[in-house]
């Protein structure tokens, strides 16, 4: 079957009523939240860790908690993130597919349309492709990424990772990450970019804009001197001057 493309003449509204929605949409985002009560705010920019609302049946194989969902739904919660699957489970056992995501997902809306009439938004990490989704495109960690010099490369990767991420249903992403690589006993230096702040911002720019151009939110992360714990632990205290701050 060949597919013709419309005329030319008929673009033009089309893109003008794509715009017009756009605006419309951020006007009745405006107006919901108006009406929102302190109660609901608050909700709505609380965030639930999957395993707060699963069980595993069989010793392997979450499924969803449907009094736990009601029981956040009558909160007011606004979002949830990551998967339901502990980390030591086998390779067998560790992520769902898109149909299985998509699923859950559209079980968690209906429960929560129903009891608090607001829909909720989904997160997943992602920091080298769309790792918590089976048969997902994979790639290395960002420290690899950062060896080829290439933003393009970069960009593709953003790419792949909004794209099947998306098809899973999960419209925001925690990544790509933007921490400066600096105490070498760091353990998660293979998550970055590297040490070179100009690397990480061009490179980090490109992944961005790859995972956006597929319609899913972006979050560049964690915090400004993350990687500079006193002994190079994770989440250890960061004692910084002004002045090594703004030359991290």
């Amino acid at each position: 079957m060949k597919v013709l493309a419309p005329p030319r003449v008929f673009l033009v509204p089309v893109l003008a009523a794509a715009v017009i929605q756009s605006a419309s949409l951020d006007d009745q985002a405006d107006a919901i939240i108006a009406k929102m009560s302190v109660d609901q705010l608050l909700g709505q920019m609380t965030q639930i860790n999957m395993a707060s609302i699963s069980t595993l049946q069989d010793g392997n194989t979450p499924v969803l908690v449907d009094d736990n969902i009601r029981d956040f739904a009558s909160q007011h919660v606004g979002s949830y993130f990551n998967t339901p699957f502990p980390w030591f489970l086998d390779d067998d056992h560790f992520c769902w597919n898109v149909t299985e995501w998509r699923a859950a997902q559209e079980h968690i809306q209906d429960i929560h349309v129903q009891v608090d009439g607001a829909p909720v938004i989904y997160a997943l990490d992602a920091n080298h492709g769309a790792t918590y989704v089976r048969g997902a495109v994979l790639f290395p960690h960002h420290f690899n990424v950062a060896a080829t010099f290439d933003p393009t490369m970069s960009q593709r990767v953003g790419e792949f990772t909004g794209r099947d991420n998306r098809a899973a249903g999960v419209h925001w992403v925690f990544g790509p990450c933007l921490d400066i690589a600096r105490h070498k006993n760091w353990p998660r230096v293979y998550e970055t970019f590297g040490e070179d702040p100009v690397m990480v911002t061009a490179l980090g720019e490109k992944m961005v804009t790859g995972m956006q151009s597929q319609g899913v939110a972006a979050t560049f992360k964690h915090f400004i001197g993350y990687s500079s714990s006193a002994g190079g632990q994770d989440r250890g205290p960061v004692t910084l001057s002004t002045h090594e701050i703004l030359n991290l």
